[in-house]
């Protein structure tokens, strides 16, 4: 398998679960720009997990999958959404600290300090991100990585994004 296509895989699953729906309506803005309050926000509404049920549903039909990788997919996602969401916690506080340093009259290296521990969260985010992805190709068989990567290329093309 060549280089672009296990990269191609790796876009693709990492993105699928957190936030192929999140983006579905925005063709313009590229998945990787999305912060992840935005994503963690919009996994929590109703109809942000029904979109995600109609997903996996449809995967399940285009890329064959049995209803054990499905479960066990399933299963992933929603370890995946629980660690996301602690994240999601810690970097909205860290944020909150940012905008009390940036209205007082904290100096320039603790401005600094506060805006790597953001950095340093966002990077774990994408880390867990990163790790979810990992977990669910393992579940998936060669064929079906190869077919998700061409199902993923072709969405990601209709909505102008490029791998």
């Amino acid at each position: 398998m060549n280089w672009r296509i296990i990269s191609t895989v790796t876009a693709a699953t990492l993105i699928l679960p957190l936030s192929a729906f999140a983006l579905q309506n925005q063709p313009s803005v590229n998945h990787t720009q999305v912060e992840p309050s935005v994503i963690a926000q919009r996994m929590d509404s109703d109809s942000f997990r029904e979109r995600i049920n109609e997903r996996r549903q449809e995967l399940q039909r285009e890329l064959n999958l049995t209803s054990e990788q499905s479960e066990k997919i399933r299963e992933i996602h929603e370890e995946a959404k629980e660690d996301l969401k602690d994240l999601h916690q810690k970097l909205k506080e860290e944020r909150e600290e940012m905008r009390s340093l940036l209205a007082s009259n904290a100096n320039t290296n603790r401005l600094r300090q506060q805006h790597e521990k953001i950095q340093v969260l966002k990077e774990r985010f994408d880390d867990q991100r990163f790790e979810t992805m990992l977990d669910v190709r393992e579940i998936l068989t060669p064929d079906q990585r190869s077919q998700m990567s061409e199902l993923m290329l072709e969405r990601g093309e209709r909505r102008g994004n490029r791998f």
